[in-house]
């Protein structure tokens, strides 16, 4: 991180030997033109819309069917799209034919996310028929102990989701197993629903596949794998803490306790580390670039 910080201070975003890619900007576009309500109305036609057809079936104090809930998400975003072309037409932002464009060039940015979710809710559904679960169980229940499946399960799910680039695809394939086997080995259900989240959440935000990976280094006009390498050593840090946590919940099941033990192990380690290796931009270097 700080020979990143040093080239950006140098104005050189990009490592050496790595290309910058052109910016491509929207001439079509009129910004001048562009409004609050632009951003703000649409989000109140989404909002209304969902309030319409959810609230008088009980929502949000009563449960929902699930369909009813999906086909008001989707009404609500396609209302809400219509809104937003519609204004951005009106203060002539854009052209609708630009604006066309975009929408099927956004749809094709993320089609490979509705991929694999697609295939990680196909294989969850393949797995759980073929008895994968029962197996695992069974598996387990004679070589585990009972307080390493949170570890398991968080080491399993970040190595699914770092491999998948998708944290919701995880969920989906880890939840159908790690629930039966919490229940098989009288493990604490919340310690493994939390490693299947949490795992998932770890190997999603270092995958350099990841969408959300990709979208903040084009965000910060950052190369890709820089990024990837520049934020992997904090998130193992906090990966490696953990496994620590979820090791001791394990053991001594307790709730409360433990973060406050997990919340100052994590503090003690980035004391620590960077004691040892951290090593901020100087003025002097600052001076010296300026």
């Amino acid at each position: 991180m700080h020979k990143a910080e040093m080239r950006a201070l140098r104005g050189q975003v990009e490592p050496d030997g790595v290309v910058a890619e052109a910016v491509k900007i929207d001439t079509d576009a009129k910004l001048e033109n562009s409004r609050p309500m632009v951003m703000i109305i649409p989000l109140l036609v989404m909002i209304g819309t969902l309030c319409f057809m959810l609230c008088p079936q009980g929502f949000p104090f009563k449960s929902v069917d699930g369909d009813q809930l999906r086909g008001a998400l989707i009404a609500g975003f396609v209302f809400g799209a219509a809104a937003n072309i519609i204004l951005v037409v009106i203060f002539k932002i854009k052209s609708f034919k630009k604006i066309c464009m975009d929408y099927v060039a956004g749809l094709e940015s993320i089609a490979s996310v509705f991929i694999t979710l697609l295939l990680a809710w196909v294989l969850s559904s393949v797995t759980k028929a073929m008895g994968g679960p029962e197996f695992v169980v069974n598996m387990l229940q004679d070589n585990v102990p009972a307080w390493t499946l949170p570890v398991i399960i968080f080491v399993a799910s970040a190595i699914i989701s770092f491999s998948t680039g998708s944290s919701w695809g995880t969920f989906s394939i880890m939840m159908t197993i790690a629930v039966p086997a919490a229940m098989a080995l009288n493990a604490p259900m919340h310690l493994a629903i939390a490693a299947v989240l949490s795992g998932g959440l770890f190997g999603d935000h270092c995958s350099p596949i990841s969408d959300t990976t990709i979208l903040s280094a084009n965000g910060a006009r950052c190369d890709l794998l820089s990024h990837v390498k520049t934020q992997l050593p904090y998130a193992l840090m906090v990966g490696v803490v953990t496994i620590i946590t979820f090791a001791v919940a394990g053991l001594t099941k307790a709730n409360v306790a433990v973060l406050i033990v997990g919340i100052v192990l994590l503090v003690a380690t980035v004391m620590v580390l960077s004691k040892i290796w951290g090593k901020q931009v100087s003025e002097k270097e600052t001076a010296n670039i300026a």
